[in-house]
């Protein structure tokens, strides 16, 4: 995504729109995962040992990474496509934005 003229930032993600309940069991899940064969499960609600036991059963059913992230836990998933997209300066990190001027500066020098 181009956060100005001189900033960018690599997003790899697919956004689309599903209609699901976001209070589903277990049965609800694995029903939304066989449909939407995704490339990466994230559970991000309910008890932690729960959570566990149902993030290695899905590893062990689909073969798919699933991750089950803490609270405010930072969880970086490696995509195989890159998306562009605009997003406001305020949702983006400062050290980010220092990291991607930098990369800039040594392109544009390197030319």
């Amino acid at each position: 995504m181009q956060i100005d003229k001189q900033t960018s930032v690599d997003v790899k993600c697919e956004i689309s729109h599903l209609s699901f309940s976001a209070h589903a069991d277990a049965k609800g899940i694995t029903q939304l995962i066989k449909y939407c064969s995704p490339e990466n499960i994230v559970l991000v609600h309910g008890d932690k040992e729960r959570m566990s036991v149902f993030k290695d059963k899905l590893t062990k059913e689909f073969g798919i990474p699933t991750y089950a992230p803490a609270n405010g836990e930072t969880l970086q998933i490696n995509a195989s496509e890159t998306v562009s997209c605009l997003v406001s300066r305020s949702l983006v990190p400062t050290e980010k934005l220092k990291q991607e001027q930098q990369q800039r500066q040594e392109q544009e020098q390197e030319k």
